[in-house]
């Protein structure tokens, strides 16, 4: 797929909900980013007889810089009638 026709699908998008796309490419973007530095950090080979630590999420770099729009009672009811 090319880069032209992602970025012409995106333009098709009313301005209301860009901020919905964005924070799904950032946060895709982001759990790439994720998944690269686990594969790099599972190539390392711990010093035998340690044990590897568990993966650990640390959120803490967020706290504060999300932010929801909408109703989140209205989401939650359409999530759960999906069901």
């Amino acid at each position: 797929m090319e880069l032209s026709q992602v970025i012409d699908e995106i333009k098709r998008i009313p301005p209301s909900r860009l901020s919905e796309v964005y924070n799904f490419i950032h946060f895709f973007r982001l759990g790439l980013e994720l998944e690269t530095a686990q594969a790099d950090d599972n190539q390392k080979e711990p010093p035998s007889g340690e044990p590897q630590p568990a993966n650990q999420y640390n959120f803490s770099d967020l706290a504060g810089r999300l932010t929801w729009q909408g109703d989140a009672l209205t989401a939650q009811r359409t999530l759960r009638d999906e069901w």
